[in-house]
């Protein structure tokens, strides 16, 4: 890996096997193999570039096992792979593909505008609604204190109900539930 490349994003064991597609024990066979990691207190935590680095070297390796590839074929596939680099890096520069890493940040900021959207969902509709089931009752002639009470149960049940949805997304992994709540209490 060189300095001018990110390390990609930290994973944690049971991530990296989603993210790799593999099962969680495949992992721990990786590790006594020498899948590079660190260790923070008691958990691991790996970097997803420097691992699928380490996965291809070892695919290289395992490949020339037993192998006499003569210089002319591995001229041939180094040849093959740089055109293939090539072509990548042509395509990511004309916005036909994106890193992980790009794709893990408009995740991201799409995760945030729907969570923005949907705790102002209480506010801008609460008193709408508290006003039409007034109406519909056909009470005309309530006080402002009560209207203010309606609006207030109202805006409180719909704010229950995004933070349940938040709180859904958040045990997916999609959406910290630390920071809904600190959304929450601006």
């Amino acid at each position: 890996m060189t300095n001018d490349q990110p390390a990609g994003p930290r994973l944690n064991r049971s991530k990296l096997a989603d993210f790799a597609g593999v099962a969680p024990t495949t992992i721990d066979a990786w590790l006594r193999a020498g899948l590079p990691h660190t260790r923070r207190g008691k958990s691991l935590e790996f970097r997803s570039r420097e691992v699928f680095a380490w996965i291809r070297e070892r695919a290289a390796a395992d490949a020339m096992k037993g192998t006499d590839i003569r210089e002319d074929e591995i001229d041939r596939r180094t040849r093959l792979a740089k055109m293939q680099l090539a072509e990548l890096e042509t395509a990511k520069a004309s916005g036909e593909v994106i890193t992980i890493d790009e794709s893990m940040e408009d995740k991201h900021e799409l995760v945030a505008r729907v969570r923005s959207k949907m705790l102002a969902l209480p506010a801008r509709y609460g008193a709408e609604i508290a006003q039409r089931a007034i109406v519909a009752a056909g009470v005309s002639d309530l006080a402002a204190v009560a209207i203010e009470n309606a609006r207030t149960t109202t805006e409180a049940t719909l704010k229950d109900a995004v933070y349940e949805v938040l709180d859904e997304l958040a045990s997916t992994g999609d959406i910290e539930a630390e920071n809904m709540e600190k959304e929450g209490e601006q």
